[in-house]
């Protein structure tokens, strides 16, 4: 099973990147630095490719290498209509996947 290590984001909008509810940039993840174990070699792949992978049927975790928590990553639709990952503990939606490092 392959696991998303770090995350590449940008912010939602360039000209005028706004505040999120809590006062942080918005932004959204655009890529993924994952592998097929928590050691192993990287590969980066866009959050499309990723999305496609998972609604295929492919199985992703989250794994951070500072802490060791992992997460279920899920596929999921923006209001907007972007594709989106999102990570998930005990079905209930949580933060994991954007307190990966950065790359």
């Amino acid at each position: 099973m392959p696991f998303i290590r770090a995350i590449r984001t940008l912010p939602h909008d360039t000209d005028t990147a706004g505040t999120s509810p809590g006062g942080e940039a918005a932004e959204h993840v655009v890529a993924v630095l994952h592998s097929v174990t928590t050691t192993g070699p990287t590969t980066t792949t866009s959050v499309i490719g990723i999305h496609r992978r998972i609604v295929s049927g492919e199985r992703f975790r989250t794994f951070d290498e500072r802490n060791h928590h992992q997460a279920d990553v899920v596929a999921r639709i923006g209001p907007d209509g972007r594709r989106t990952l999102a990570t998930t503990i005990d079905g209930r939606t949580t933060e994991h996947l954007r307190n990966l490092p950065r790359f």
